[in-house]
C-alpha cells in the first residue's frame, strides 16, 4: 500500500541519514545497518507477491511445489539425504531428490515441513536469500569502495535484488535454484577483492564454495574464474605474504568439503545410471487434458 512504501521509505532515508555518526561509534555498525536495510528492502521486494493469494504464474508452473512434496515425503520416511522419490514419475519413482539443486529445494522444504503452507515455503527462502544477496553486495561494495561511500552500498544491494536478471529468476522463471546461487556471487566478488586488497585469505571461501555448488553446479563452475584471477593478482600484489595462505585455505577447503560431500557423493553415484534429459517432473499435456 503508499502508505508503507511512505513508511519504509522514510526509515531507509533515517537510516542512512544517521549512518555515518554511527559507522563512527562502532566497528561493525555498519554491517548492522545494512542488514537493518536489506531486511526491509527485501521485504518491500517481496510485497506485491506477500499481499495476494497464491503465487504467480511462471515458467516453472508447480514443479517447485511438486519438488518440495517429493522431499518432504521422503524425509518422512525416515531419509535425511533422499537419493530418490518413490512419488514422482508417476509412481515409477524418480533420483530427483540426489540429483536437483540442493539449497533452496531443503530451506524450501523445510518451511513446508514446519509451517504446512505453501505459500511460506515460497516466500520465505526468497525472503532469506534477497537478505543474503543485499548483504553481500553491501560487503563488496565495501571493499571496492575502500570503506567509502557508505551510501552506495545499500544502493547497490538494492539494485542487485531488483535486477533483470534476479526479478526474471524468481518471478518469471520460477528457476529458484539459479536465483539461489545469484545472491552467494556478490559474496565471491566480495572474498576476491579482500584477497586482492588486503592480502588475506578469508577462511569462509570454502564453505561459500560449497554452497553454491550445492545451489547450482553450473554457476559454480563459473564463479571458479574471477577466484583463479583474484588469486593470480594477489600472487602478484602480495608475494611476500602468499605462504600465509595456505592453512585457512586447506582449512576453509577441508571445512567446504564436510559440507558439500555429504549431498554431493549422491548426486554423482545417481547420475550414473539416470538421464537427467529424460526427467519429466510433470505428466504429459495430454494426460492432464
Amino acid at each position: 500500500s503508499p502508505a508503507f512504501y511512505a513508511v519504509a521509505t522514510s526509515l531507509m532515508r533515517q537510516l542512512l541519514s544517521g549512518s555515518r555518526s554511527i559507522l563512527c561509534e562502532s566497528r561493525y555498525a555498519w554491517a548492522w545497518i545494512c542488514l537493518a536495510i536489506g531486511c526491509l528492502w527485501s521485504l518491500i521486494v517481496l510485497t506485491p507477491v506477500i499481499a495476494q493469494t497464491g503465487w504467480p504464474y511462471n515458467h516453472d508452473g508447480t514443479a517447485p511445489v511438486l519438488r518440495m512434496a517429493a522431499v518432504l515425503g521422503q524425509w518422512k520416511a525416515g531419509q535425511p539425504i533422499p537419493v530418490w522419490s518413490t512419488a514422482q514419475q508417476f509412481g515409477y519413482g524418480s533420483p530427483m531428490p540426489a540429483l536437483y539443486h540442493k539449497t533452496h529445494l531443503y530451506v524450501s522444504t523445510a518451511v513446508l515441513g514446519l509451517t504446512g503452507s505453501v505459500k511460506a515455503a515460497m516466500v520465505l527462502p526468497l525472503y532469506l536469500l534477497m537478505v543474503v544477496g543485499f548483504c553481500g553486495m553491501c560487503v563488496c561494495l565495501r571493499q571496492a569502495l575502500a570503506g567509502r561511500h557508505f551510501w552506495l552500498w545499500p544502493l547497490g544491494g538494492a539494485t542487485l535484488l531488483l535486477s533483470n536478471y534476479a526479478t526474471t529468476d524468481w518471478l518469471v522463471r520460477g528457476a529458484f535454484a539459479e536465483f539461489a546461487a545469484l545472491m552467494l556471487i556478490p559474496w565471491v566478488f566480495a572474498w576476491c577483492l579482500i584477497l586482492i586488497n588486503e592480502g588475506r585469505w578469508a577462511i569462509w571461501v570454502g564453505p561459500l564454495m560449497a554452497l553454491l555448488a550445492l545451489s547450482h553446479a553450473a554457476l559454480a563452475i563459473f564463479a571458479l574464474l574471477p577466484l583463479a584471477l583474484a588469486c593470480g593478482l594477489g600472487v602478484v600484489r602480495w608475494r611476500g605474504l602468499t605462504s600465509r595462505w595456505f592453512k585457512p585455505a586447506l582449512l576453509g577447503g577441508f571445512g567446504g568439503l564436510l559440507l558439500m560431500l555429504p549431498l554431493l557423493l549422491p548426486m554423482l553415484a545417481a547420475s550414473r545410471f539416470n538421464r537427467v534429459d529424460r526427467l519429466t517432473m510433470l505428466a504429459p499435456r495430454d494426460k492432464m487434458a
